[in-house]
């Protein structure tokens, strides 16, 4: 993608990301959670255990200035060759967007010797999981994973790079 930049987020600039996770609402109705600058609060400091904060990569993916997505990746989890996806939102679907992102991320993954990526996704969001599918992952095991407060069925997937 021309143009292509990631503006890392802070609690200054979350509202870059709201149109972003409001254009998701369908995700976090399947989470019934409510999306607010509290849900991206809490996704800015959200890490899995035993992961340091200087791992975790959360902003937005912006083209010519204009956000376009919203990407969380943890390098080094859950091993030290792997980079974890925690979310991906994208705000136009159907258009190609997330795949793009998804090859650049790849490309630079690969570039910093990571050797696969891994995902866990809704168990009940077949759309995700096709999206996911496509891009090349595989379905690796059934999973209970924390979401905020609560716990949700999840799927885990995998891709070598």
């Amino acid at each position: 993608m021309d143009d292509i930049e990631f503006i890392p987020l802070t609690v200054r600039n979350l509202s870059l990301a709201l149109p972003i996770y409001e254009a998701n609402r369908a995700y976090y109705d399947l989470l019934e959670t409510a999306v607010s600058v509290k849900t991206i609060e809490d996704d800015l400091v959200a890490l899995p255990a035993g992961v340091q904060i200087s791992q975790k990569h959360f902003g937005v993916i912006a083209q010519q200035g204009r956000p376009l997505a919203v990407l969380d990746v943890v390098t080094g989890y859950p091993g030290a060759e792997t980079a974890y996806i925690g979310l991906l939102l994208v705000a136009d679907k159907g258009r190609g967007i997330g795949g793009r992102i998804l090859v650049e991320l790849e490309t630079r993954l690969k570039a910093s010797g990571y050797q696969q990526i891994g995902l866990a996704v809704l168990r009940n969001n077949p759309r995700a999981q096709h999206f996911w599918t496509q891009q090349g992952f595989t379905a690796t095991g059934a999973a209970v994973a924390q979401a905020g407060s609560s716990q949700v069925s999840v799927i885990s997937y995998q891709k070598p790079l």
